[in-house]
């Protein structure tokens, strides 16, 4: 391969990969991805309340903070298109990062071939699972992208084959692939292999021990400085540092209702033809064959985007893609296997170790890990290949050396090997460019809850009305339609809607949706009316607030009262201490600084209710404006948006990793 003809192919390469993750990231559909909302969430809890959430709060929460700190800016411009684009395209450059990573390892082995950087490259690059997974807004591409450096950086001190201050810089990569991922923790253990395996070759056993140990002990020390308070104070909250959703209790009903259900050892050696011809991953054949699903989700998206069964897709076309996707997929994957098979052969001759070493350490003990996984988690959904995304720079390096080993076995073998390779490459391209050969999906329901949080009423309103005409529990999306035209002041229309909702299902939420919409509308006595109909029901915190900032604008007693039983309800119930102020402002100043102050804390004080919600639960993946609150200025009644929960406290490191006042957790 001449010097002209590689700088060609490095051009339609990163063409191809640039051209795929931006189309997708800036076209696709809003806010697609596994587990979608709940990393967006986590994002809009920063924004919202200045601190990181404790693991226990959301399926998504128990992830450590980094990429979502990475991605705060993108809230506060205010645009919900901006923070989801934006997110998808955060993804998009970590995924071309991880594959430049790649060509860089492959290009650091000794003598290597001056082709070997742009093998690896576009094997990662136009890999499937990139290609899908870059514009998804979780933090698996960011946490690899920051592993993989570690990686390189692992390897770098490897050939220098002596400590130093680099040691310090390696540690504190690892410590934020930590603080990104659970799994950073991994590029730790490969560090302590290879340091292992280096002590072990020394002439002096005991010195090479005692220095290798040193620089272990710097290396761990400077991870620490950068994840262990975040650790810390998981540790002393949860009495472990790695807190899992499954802890929770909805996460684990879900989990219990997927198949299998319990993994034995034929599920880690079937290797199904359904693969090919009918890949569905919820089929018997796939449910069963751990392998197999893995090497599907590689070469193809069969889980289309979410968990929930019905968000599978089984249209027989898209299968079929789907299977001839998993077949070109099939001579890839086996050459990365044979390349793992010629480097173990140059590590055992003494050839490439401080590249190789590493590699095999770290995919070593993420194959592991990714067994006990899924031994423990025995469901069909946790065996998405983005749990093995780690082994995305193995792969590549591994099908560089593969290519390496071919070129010297004669043309033939070289030329079907990159014919294969090829038209994956170009297979992927076409497939998983939205919209070009599968249909294009709709956006996520979810992205209208981004966008209520930020007042995009009417965009919020056109994606809830979509899903009427064919969903049948359309009492679901006409109740968030209702809440939208309530937030975007129609209270004409937000009334008939929850009147509509109210007559065949009278639940105390519901009409205390009506309550305030009535209240906005100045229809005080049918508010309180409604009031009265949801406290008889089942009290609730807002239903108490709603009443007593519907009281104190008709200046009739025990607004007070209410205010205050709310609170005691919920202590840190923002409107109920904003209206307590501002009805002592007129009553009884002299306690007026006193409740200000109580008001201040219960705005920087971030909910530990409501797991999955924004603004105190108010907004969630599926419902809006559930909790629906007045706030009372001393004139007139206005609805507390998420804007009123907004707090006052400037961001600080101390308090986004402060640790827990009591074990309980607080308020």
């Amino acid at each position: 391969m001449g010097p002209r003809f590689r700088i060609a192919a490095w051009i339609l390469a990163l063409g191809a990969a640039l051209g795929v993750r931006l189309w997708n990231a800036l076209e696709g559909p809003l806010m697609w991805g596994y587990d979608a909302w709940g990393h967006v969430a986590y994002v809009l809890f920063l924004d919202l309340y200045h601190a990181v959430p404790y693991a226990d709060q959301g399926w998504s929460y128990f992830h450590p903070p980094l990429h979502y700190l990475l991605a705060s800016p993108l809230a506060r411009e205010g645009d919900s298109e901006v923070l989801i684009r934006g997110l998808a395209l955060m993804g998009s450059a970590a995924s071309l990062g991880i594959a430049f990573l790649a060509a860089r390892l492959a290009g650091r082995a000794d003598n290597a071939p001056p082709w070997a950087s742009l093998v690896a490259f576009s094997a990662v690059a136009l890999l499937p699972v990139h290609l899908y997974t870059s514009p998804m807004p979780g933090n698996e591409m960011t946490a690899s992208l920051i592993s993989g450096a570690a990686l390189l950086a692992l390897v770098a001190r490897e050939r220098r084959g002596r400590g130093g201050i680099g040691d310090f810089g390696l540690g504190l990569l690892i410590g934020l692939a930590m603080l990104t991922k659970f799994s950073g923790l991994l590029v730790l253990g490969a560090v302590g292999v290879a340091l292992f395996l280096r002590a072990w070759r020394a002439p002096d056993r005991v010195r090479g021990f005692v220095r290798n140990g040193v620089r272990g002990f710097i290396i761990c020390v400077s991870a620490l400085l950068v994840c262990g308070p975040y650790l810390a104070r998981n540790t002393a909250e949860f009495d472990t540092p790695f807190k899992l959703s499954r802890d929770y209790a909805l996460v684990s009903a879900v989990e219990r209702s997927q198949p299998p259900g319990k993994r034995t050892w034929r599920h880690f050696v079937s290797f199904p033809h359904e693969i090919f011809t009918h890949p569905n991953p919820l089929s018997p054949a796939l449910v069963g064959s751990i392998w197999g699903t893995i090497h599907l989700n590689v070469w193809s998206d069969g889980f289309r985007e979410s968990d929930r069964l019905p968000a599978l897709d089984v249209n027989p076309r898209v299968l079929r893609i789907h299977g001839v996707m998993a077949a070109l997929g099939l001579l890839p994957t086996l050459l990365g296997i044979l390349g793992a098979v010629w480097a173990a052969g140059d590590v055992a001759a003494g050839r490439r170790r401080a590249l190789y070493e590493p590699l095999f350490a770290y995919a070593s003990l993420a194959l592991l890990a990714f067994i006990a996984f899924a031994i423990r988690v025995p469901h069909f959904s946790a065996v998405k290949a983005t749990y093995l995304m780690g082994l995305s720079i193995p792969f590549g390096v591994f099908l560089a050396r593969a290519f390496e080993g071919l070129a010297m076995r004669g043309k033939g073998m070289r030329t079907l090997a990159i014919a294969a390779c090829l038209s994956a490459a170009l297979a992927s391209v076409a497939v998983n460019s939205v919209g070009l050969l599968l249909p294009r999906r709709k956006d996520n329901p979810g992205a209208s809850a981004v966008q209520f949080f930020f007042g995009e009423y009417e965009s919020a309103r056109k994606i809830y009305s979509l899903r009427l005409p064919n969903d049948p529990s359309a009492s679901h999306w006409i109740e968030n339609a209702a809440a939208t035209h309530l937030a975007g002041g129609n209270l004409k229309r937000a009334i008939e809607l929850y009147r509509r909702l109210v007559r065949p299902d009278p639940s105390a939420p519901r009409l205390n949706q009506l309550a305030v919409a009535l209240a906005l509308d100045g229809q005080y006595e049918s508010a309180l009316a409604a009031l009265g109909r949801s406290l008889a029901r089942q009290p609730s915190p807002e239903a108490f607030v709603n009443r007593g900032a519907i009281r104190a604008q008709m200046g009739v007693p025990l607004a007070e009262d209410d205010f205050r039983t709310a609170l005691r309800h919920a202590p840190n119930l923002v409107p109920a201490w904003r209206n307590l102020e501002t009805l002592l402002a007129r009553s009884n100043p002299g306690a007026v600084s006193e409740v200000a102050a109580q008001s201040t804390r219960a705005a920087c004080t971030p909910p530990r209710d409501f797991p999955h919600g924004i603004g105190r639960g108010d907004i969630t993946e599926y419902a809006v404006g559930r909790r629906s609150m007045l706030l009372w200025n001393g004139e007139s009644l206005a609805l507390a948006g998420p804007e009123a929960f907004r707090t006052p406290c400037d961001w600080t490191l101390r308090r986004a990793l402060a640790f827990p006042t009591s074990r309980a957790g607080g308020a």
